[in-house]
Order: structure tokens, then C-alpha cells, then sequence
């Protein structure tokens, strides 16, 4: 076995590093915090090329409609060719802070 790993269950794992003068690892201090190693580890992935188009899309209609809602932008979407439904709108249109401006009569 190599020095830095270690055996576990037949496979050769790194040892967890630890933070420099803390004198616990990095596991330790995660246990103590209540954080999970995913939660520490992740690395959010980012938006689809396509997911950015239709960002787009929404921003040019809701600065021409900014009362346009979720089911209006579906239906815009739709029109110009992108296959989508109001849960991606949705999820889209809150990322951007888009807000529907009610019309008062």
C-alpha cells in the first residue's frame, strides 16, 4: 500500500486531507458542523446551451410583456420552436428574478 492511501473494502482511497493548523480533517470538521461531504463536494453544473437560448428568449419578451406570466411564456416558447413546459419556464423565469408586474385597472 502506498503512502496518502488507504485500504478500504478493497478499494485504495486518498486520505482526507486536513485544513492547515486546524489539526482535524476535513470529515471531522464537516461532522461537526452537521454539513454532509455532498453538500461540501458538489459542484453545480450549470445551465444547458439550450436552457441559456430560452433565457434569453424570456428576458426580450418579458421587457416587451412584463405581464406576461408562466403559462403566456410557455405559449411564446412554444411558438418559436423550443419544447418546454411550464416547470422549466418556471425554474428559468425565477433563476432570471422575473416577476410578472400586475395590471391594475
Amino acid at each position: 500500500m502506498q503512502s496518502g492511501h488507504q485500504e478500504h473494502w478493497g478499494y485504495r482511497c486518498p486520505q482526507t486531507t486536513s485544513i492547515p493548523g486546524c489539526g482535524l480533517s476535513v470529515n471531522s470538521q464537516l461532522e461537526l458542523l452537521g454539513i454532509s461531504k455532498g453538500a461540501y463536494y458538489y459542484k453545480p453544473k450549470g445551465e444547458s446551451a439550450e436552457s441559456l437560448e430560452m433565457m434569453r428568449e424570456i428576458d426580450r419578451e418579458h421587457t416587451e410583456h412584463p405581464t406576461k406570466g408562466v403559462e403566456g411564456m410557455v405559449d411564446h416558447l412554444l411558438l418559436l420552436g423550443f419544447f418546454v413546459g411550464p416547470k422549466r419556464v418556471r425554474r428559468l423565469m425565477r433563476k432570471m428574478r422575473n416577476r410578472t408586474n400586475p395590471v391594475h385597472a
